[in-house]
């Protein structure tokens, strides 16, 4: 049931139709949002109460819909409904083999973080508390009438990582420039060239630069060599790779490229140039050489 009151849309229970076996037995949402887009449009879900035909499909409608708005349910329905959820699940896929159902953990998620106790007596608000905590761990609120209380929130999202982009982070340190894909049921994080092939864009180059001018009597390849023996210590300490001497005096790492060029006025430009997918070691370099300096090549 979905009502529109003072300009909020608030939807009374999530159930799931009984009677069906395939994708009828939850309810066409669709006709009110589009997958992901169900918090735009809900502005509050009360569950009455934990029977299957009223909370069947609250999973299905947070996991899958992105609803994630205020949730309402009382404290015996926050207890009973996951059991129920649960084994609906279990009887109907781990039984009978169905498919589109929503998993264990998707029952968890969906489930309200918070306790709100209204309108009762004092000294059984607090043994109720003490109860919730003791067999739910979740936090309980007790707010005097027409007090406003703040709950903190902390989303829960679900996704997922190919093992290629798992082993990149583990090498770098847990330090990963990615893109979060949202697919039909999950979030997906993928290097900048999975993402793009998953949403079928054409490559596009971007180049970044940074340059220094050195006021110093020697020539780009020693400046070279001063700089290939100093970079390699610090972005090995940082875990970045070693810079590899290219035979025309060049130092690369990945798509950072270092070249030294004299000037007919005099000193030299140090010149570094990288694409933006390396960004993280590109812009170190030109901080440490923003930094440093000449000190760098003269120490």
């Amino acid at each position: 049931v979905l009502v529109s009151i003072g300009g909020k849309n608030i939807m009374f229970d999530c159930g799931m139709h009984m009677g069906y076996n395939d994708e009828r037995r939850f309810p066409d949402f669709s006709y009110i949002c589009s997958p992901g887009g169900a918090t735009d449009v809900i502005d509050c879900l009360i569950i009455s109460h934990f029977h299957l035909d009223h909370c069947g499909s609250l999973p299905f409608f947070t996991e899958k819909f992105g609803y994630n708005g205020p949730l309402i349910m009382t404290a015996p329905t926050r207890a009973i409904a996951p059991l129920l959820l649960e084994d609906y699940r279990k009887i109907s896929v781990d039984r009978y083999g169905e498919t589109g159902f929503f998993s264990t953990q998707q029952i968890k998620n969906c489930q309200p973080k918070n306790v709100v106790l209204v309108h009762g007596e004092d000294k059984k608000m607090d043994f109720l508390i003490d109860k919730i905590d003791d067999q739910f761990g979740i936090p309980s609120f007790k707010p005097a009438n027409g007090e406003q209380i703040s709950i903190p929130c902390e989303p829960h999202i679900v996704g997922s990582i190919t093992k290629e982009t798992f082993k990149t982070v583990r090498t770098n340190g847990n330090h990963f420039d990615g893109m979060l894909v949202k697919g039909e049921e999950q979030l997906s994080l993928l290097s900048a060239e999975e993402a793009r092939v998953k949403l079928g864009l054409k490559p596009v180059s971007i180049n970044l630069n940074y340059k220094l001018a050195m006021n110093l009597d020697i020539t780009p390849t020693v400046i070279l060599e001063r700089l290939h023996t100093q970079l390699s210590s610090i972005i090995s300490d940082q875990k970045l790779g070693p810079f590899k001497r290219q035979l025309d005096g060049t130092l690369n790492l990945n798509s950072v490229h270092i070249t030294c060029k004299k000037e007919e006025a005099g000193g030299s430009v140090v010149h570094v140039l990288w694409a933006v997918e390396d960004d993280m070691v590109g812009r170190t370099v030109s901080d440490i050489l923003e930094e440093c300096g000449e000190g760098l090549i003269v120490n």
